[in-house]
């Protein structure tokens, strides 16, 4: 999909371009060739939420029954390795139910993308049901596979074409289809985008105000301490804030660790398109303190997650500000294409009352009276 051909895109003033993820930041420049390195010797099976498949009726006994056969296929391709599983942080109850024979459990509560981060250089390879951490590590220069395509005759059609959708653009060799596949090295080398650091160095040159990065999901938070690498690397003591939607997951993140990246973390939370009078009146108070909010002239918001009501709010409220949009081509793919399989496989779909109440009459691009 040309996301330039989007309805909402405005062709004429060409602002939209193509860059590569800012990982190569975020591990402060190493740029090496990848290779097989006995050294990094763990290997790392990340765990599903077994209430979301419990809810969308997979059975739970083959669902287990098959991720024991992943299990079994990485003991015998991966002897030599520390073997690991992490379990989801939404629930241990996938890790009680798989035979873990062999494998150390890793119950150091922090997500995913942190946990990569921090042992980058240690881990030979990533692997997981069909788990975004497994995207993740493949964004940060790691070997990384998914085994979802195993499982198409447990998990169906319904579960399997979103899943590609999701995973559209990556290579074959990230795809586990049976167990008797050879395991192909698919880790890439971490470069330097010119282009990335070239508008970003001209962008601060013409806004002097302070740094606003504005996220939602916890995936991005490597990304996030890549763009706060970069700008310091263009200018040291510029001003960065952070701004998060909170989800839940965000509790799986050291905010020891990670808020040493900004110099002021905002925390509001998660608004989810509701009629339920609590949950509106929430949204409206989340509203009110948004627009309260001080930002100032020649400060550059930068969104990471497109999807979000609090982003939706700041965007819209600060309109005469550089805002700028980071988003990712499976996400693209996955939310705004409406080509792909999520809708065009779904004869049901439809926007609920409560969505189209939020974006008639409640988003900001509306809403401008509340104060």
């Amino acid at each position: 999909m040309d996301i330039k051909k989007l309805i909402a895109i405005n062709p004429k003033i060409n602002n939209v371009t193509e860059t590569a993820l800012p990982y190569w930041w975020a591990f402060q420049g190493e740029n090496h060739e990848p290779e097989r390195d006995y050294a990094k010797n763990i290997l790392i099976f990340f765990g599903n939420d077994m209430a979301i498949f419990r809810k969308l009726g997979v059975n739970a006994s083959l669902y287990i029954k098959k991720c024991d056969e992943c299990l079994d296929y990485l003991r015998k391709n991966f002897k030599n390795c520390r073997l690991c599983y992490k379990p989801h942080p939404s629930g241990k109850e996938e890790g009680e139910l798989l035979n873990l024979d062999g494998f150390e459990l890793i119950d150091d509560k922090i997500n995913a993308e942190l946990f990569l981060f921090q042992n980058r250089d240690r881990i030979r390879a990533v692997f997981s049901q069909g788990s975004a951490s497994s995207w993740s590590a493949y964004g940060m220069g790691l070997n990384a596979y998914v085994f979802y395509k195993c499982f198409a005759d447990i998990c169906g059609d319904e579960l399997t074409r979103p899943a590609d959708d999701f995973f559209f653009d990556m290579p074959k060799s990230f795809f586990i289809k049976d167990f008797n596949e050879k395991i192909i090295d698919n880790a890439h080398v971490l470069k330097k985008d010119e282009h990335l650091e070239s508008f970003f160095k001209h962008k601060l040159s013409e806004n002097h105000g302070k740094i606003w990065l504005i996220t939602f999901t916890v995936e991005h938070i490597i990304i996030l301490i890549a763009m706060s690498k970069l700008i310091r690397s263009l200018e040291p003591s510029r001003k960065i804030g952070l701004i998060i939607s909170r989800h839940s997951y965000w509790g799986t993140v050291s905010s020891d660790y990670f808020y040493k990246f900004f110099d002021e973390v905002v925390v509001w939370p998660r608004i989810n398109y509701s009629l339920r009078p609590a949950k509106l009146w929430r949204a409206i108070q989340t509203v009110r303190q948004i627009k309260k909010f001080k930002i100032s002239n020649g400060d550059i918001l930068i969104s990471m997650a497109q999807n979000s009501f609090v982003e939706n709010c700041l965007n819209s409220y600060h309109k005469k500000n550089l805002r700028i949009g980071m988003i990712a081509k499976k996400d693209i793919n996955l939310f705004y294409d409406t080509g792909n399989s999520v809708y065009t496989g779904n004869d049901n779909f439809r926007f609920s009352k409560a969505s189209w109440f939020f974006n008639v009459i409640l988003e900001p691009l509306e809403m401008t009276s509340i104060t």
